[in-house]
């Protein structure tokens, strides 16, 4: 006993699993189109065999798909092109109950569907193997007619039933039919050419013959619309085929003229490379005129400073024998807003009762307002122990001024140290100290940074065009000290530079005017300055007048004067030949390049000025 589906086109293999889960047989015969969705995929395959498997059901799958059948056997399922062979009376049909309104059209699929079980039972499949164009065609009516297709009834038939057994029967039948000289039983063709008033060879070639002039009907928009193929003779495929190699070339032709060939002309002109020492005199008074000299130009003044201090480390080492503490003290005026004065050797005393004294003589200033608030002078100031010993390496302490007790100044005016006392010492010991070279490595290093950080400063403030000369900055070095100094006990030490710097600037586009007017006037005629190369000699400075006086080796590279527009009418529609000739009889050019777009069609300069395009090479001094 078994069971038919019937398969659509575009089903999916779940849909065929769901349906298969739900038959009430174990064998089932699947009937499914060529290029159907499921047999274009073998996993979809493998997967309804598993499923198969899974709830105990034998697959058949019937088809006529040639790629689809290799497909099938390679995923282990059964398969045939027909259904010949397979006895209809052991069929359990698909409920199926379709929704027909119209009598008539219920009639109609009625009489097709008994017709088409008469025919089942007749010849071969071979017999109603339609080809695949054929198959095509009616693809589009069979969806249309599919809502309304009623499944032919099968009369169920109660025995044993086996598939597997009579799919080996149905094969040994096929081969026993294959005996027929035309395929089909004799009595089966006299059924057919009674039923139909042709016969089967007859049939099938009716039906070949329709394929190549079928309608086929497409649904668009509520219409049916009808193409038909027309066979087109070898004679008119020659003729278009020449038609269409005619038109290519035409094409590209038009192509190739209307955008190419296009040329590309270089033009170097003739040079001259002159040169000339110049003398320039630069005034910051806006009274000098040129009348004073040929060659005078507007300076002006800029001024910057800076201010830099570094930490170095001291290398300097030293033998400590009743050695005196030394450090660094803060110096506090909160008396008034007058100037202190303290001279060397002044007495600081901590609350221990460790007397120090001032190295130098220092300058407190006095009491000053900061936002509203009074803040008293300060003033860093180097110190030493009165006496020897390490007890004066003190930590960071306060200080009072004996001298001023018993006066207001005392406790007003007073020192702190952030830092602890070194050096001090009675018995022999080495310790770290500042060196000479420390101090003037250190000397080098400030002040290198503090006149870069200067010259920074200054063409910050330089104007559009204006440039610094060397030799014309004058540098003023305010402060450049160390603390602590050279030969005092230390670990490291500071060192600090107070930069001031005067500038004058001038501008390179007034200088580099000079020199084109100078050349104008000295050149040669019908040449144009094409590049200035400048190097400055000496330069003299005034900083009191502030004044320059500039020396100069000016070099200049004049080219010749080209009037492009005339060359490129003159060489338009011009062969490689006649151009050069146009180049040898013009002293002003010295060789002509071109590039052609594309590089086969070289040789001829285009007549039409659109696709030639003409520029002149700049030359230069390197």
């Amino acid at each position: 006993m078994h069971k038919t589906f019937y398969i659509d086109v575009d089903e999916e293999v779940t849909s065929i699993i769901d349906r298969l889960k739900k038959s009430s047989v174990n064998e089932n015969i699947l009937v499914i189109p060529q290029r159907a969705l499921i047999l274009q995929s073998i996993v979809n395959l493998k997967l309804l065999k598993k499923e198969a498997e899974k709830n105990k059901k034998q697959v058949m799958i019937i088809t006529q798909d040639a790629h689809g059948q290799a497909l099938v056997e390679r995923a282990g399922i059964l398969v045939q092109s027909s259904m010949e062979g397979i006895e209809e009376e052991n069929a359990i049909g698909e409920n199926f109950q379709p929704k027909i309104n119209d009598d008539s059209v219920k009639e109609k699929l009625s009489e097709n569907m008994e017709k088409k079980e008469k025919l089942k039972s007749l010849g071969s499949g071979e017999f109603f193997d339609i080809s695949p164009r054929k198959k095509e065609a009616t693809l589009g009516m069979e969806k249309i007619r599919q809502s309304g297709r009623k499944k032919p009834k099968i009369i169920s038939a109660e025995g044993d039933y086996n598939l597997m057994a009579n799919f080996s029967n149905s094969k040994d039948k096929k081969n026993e039919s294959d005996g027929y000289a035309g395929g089909l039983d004799p009595k089966k063709e006299r059924g057919l050419e009674r039923l139909f008033g042709e016969k089967p060879q007859e049939q099938e070639k009716k039906i070949n013959s329709n394929n190549d002039s079928r309608e086929k009907k497409v649904e668009n928009g509520g219409e049916i619309e009808k193409t038909h193929n027309r066979v087109v003779s070898s004679k008119a495929r020659k003729v278009f085929f020449f038609l269409g190699i005619i038109c290519f070339f035409s094409i590209f032709s038009v192509g190739v003229y209307l955008f190419f060939p296009k040329v590309d002309v270089e033009i170097y002109p003739q040079t001259n490379v002159k040169k000339a020492d110049l003398e320039i005199e630069a005034f910051s008074n806006e009274d000098a005129s040129d009348e004073q000299s040929g060659m005078v130009i507007p300076c002006r003044v800029v001024e910057a400073d800076s201010s830099i201090s570094f930490s170095f480390e001291a290398t300097g080492k030293k033998n400590i024998s009743d050695q005196k503490a030394h450090g660094t003290v803060t110096l506090y005026n909160g008396y008034n807003s007058d100037l202190q004065q303290l001279v060397a050797t002044t007495r600081l005393l901590t609350e221990e009762g460790r007397m120090f004294r001032l190295v130098e003589s220092v300058v407190i200033p006095g009491i000053s307002e900061i936002d509203g608030k009074s803040e008293p002078g300060t003033v860093e100031a180097e110190v030493v122990a009165d006496q020897s010993g390490e007890e004066y390496n003190i930590e960071a302490s306060e200080f009072s001024i004996p001298g001023f007790k018993g006066s207001p100044k005392y406790g007003k005016i007073y020192a702190k140290s952030s830092t602890k006392m070194i050096g001090g010492g009675s018995t022999g010991m080495e310790l770290n100290s500042v060196s000479e070279n420390d101090i003037a490595s250190a000397k080098k290093k400030t002040e290198d940074s503090a006149r870069n950080e200067l010259k920074e400063r200054i063409n910050g403030k330089l104007e559009e065009g204006e440039v610094v000369l060397d030799s014309s900055i004058k540098e003023d070095f305010i402060n450049s000290i160390a603390s602590p100094g050279a030969g005092m006990v230390a670990d490291d030490f500071s060192y600090q530079v107070d930069l001031r710097a005067k500038a004058i600037v001038v501008s390179q586009r007034k200088i580099d005017k000079l020199i084109e007017d100078y050349f104008a006037k000295n050149g040669q005629d019908g040449m144009d300055i094409a590049q200035i190369k400048v190097e400055y000699g000496n330069i003299d400075a005034d900083f009191e007048k502030n004044n320059l006086t500039i020396r100069l080796n000016a070099e200049v590279l004049l080219q010749n004067r080209i009037n492009l527009e005339s060359l490129k009418t003159e060489v338009l529609g011009k062969n490689t030949s006649q151009l050069r000739e146009i180049v040898d009889k013009n002293n002003q050019i010295k060789k002509v390049e071109l590039s052609f777009y594309p590089d086969f069609l070289r040789g001829r300069i285009p007549s039409q000025g659109k696709w030639v395009n003409i520029k002149l090479i700049e030359p230069s001094l390197e």
